[in-house]
């Protein structure tokens, strides 16, 4: 696959469903949600759940998910959540890198297809 060229990590959206997945990374998820405009993020009493202000930049998230939960493995957001984040990375220049490598990852024309055996 030439994502793996280009050193992008991926996982496929279902493989926290995998049999194989040891307990330790399936217990250390976490939940991201956003506050919608004008309310106040909830508290969270649940080291599984954390809910940031609206318009929190994305450059941000990563240090207050492991503020909140050190021992996170896997963060779990929504499409609905992750809109209502800042998309600043922190620098033009990482947003223009983020932007270039998500254009190649979205418009890629190789797509993975797991070998199918069929017994006869």
């Amino acid at each position: 696959m030439r994502w793996n060229s280009m050193k992008i990590k991926f996982r496929e959206h279902t493989f926290l469903d995998n049999a194989n997945v040891p307990a330790a990374l399936k217990e250390g998820t976490l939940t991201l949600t956003v506050a919608a405009a004008g309310v106040a993020a909830a508290p969270s009493s649940s080291p599984r759940h954390l809910e940031l202000p609206y318009g929190t930049p994305l450059a941000d998230v990563k240090a207050l998910v492991l503020r909140h939960n050190p021992a996170v493995r896997v963060i779990k957001v929504s499409n609905l959540h992750l809109r209502r984040l800042c998309r600043w990375l922190g620098s033009a220049a990482q947003n223009a890198a983020f932007n270039k490598l998500i254009k190649y990852i979205l418009t890629e024309s190789s797509r993975y297809c797991p070998e199918v055996r069929v017994r006869v």
